[in-house]
């Protein structure tokens, strides 16, 4: 007789790539509609570092707004185009579209919304699921994700 062996099943994971780190989701349209205007997106920008100014542009690349060399695409001109109170819940979809909208909605299996998220949550969520994070760099990461959550959750509920 053979024994059978119960597979749990496989959780996504994700790389520091995978994982946001720009806090201010209005930041994040601003370098889109930016980048739809053919502006040059800088330090002075935000008059901020380099570094904070990749973060938007990548956080925006991830949520598929612009195409991994930074470029405007499709789904980022249209952000140009909505109405103020639509960008956020185009914001909304394309996170949970995202390679970490996708990880969060498997990892927590439905029985937490992204728009509930809190702190020991979110950091439990990228301890299970990510890769290579250290712990100051996951509870910096959770943070973003924490105040993603609220925005989406004020924009959306109200």
């Amino acid at each position: 007789m053979q024994a059978t062996i119960e597979r749990k099943p496989k959780i996504r994971t994700l790389t520091s790539y995978e994982v946001p780190q720009a806090n201010d989701l209005q930041k994040i349209i601003a370098v889109v509609e930016a980048k739809a205007r053919g502006e040059f997106v800088d330090d002075d920008f935000f008059k901020s570092t380099t570094r904070t100014v990749q973060y938007y542009l990548h956080a925006a690349a991830l949520l598929g707004l612009l195409n991994a060399d930074k470029t405007i695409n499709s789904r980022g001109m249209e952000i140009m185009h909505m109405k103020p109170d639509h960008k956020l819940y185009s914001l909304y979809f394309a996170f949970l579209g995202s390679e970490c909208g996708l990880a969060f909605d498997e990892w927590s299996k439905g029985k937490v919304h992204f728009f509930d998220l809190d702190g020991a949550t979110a950091r439990r969520f990228l301890k299970d699921v990510s890769i290579g994070l250290k712990e100051a760099t996951i509870n910096r990461r959770a943070a973003s994700l924490l105040i993603w959550a609220a925005t989406f959750r004020t924009a959306i509920r109200g």
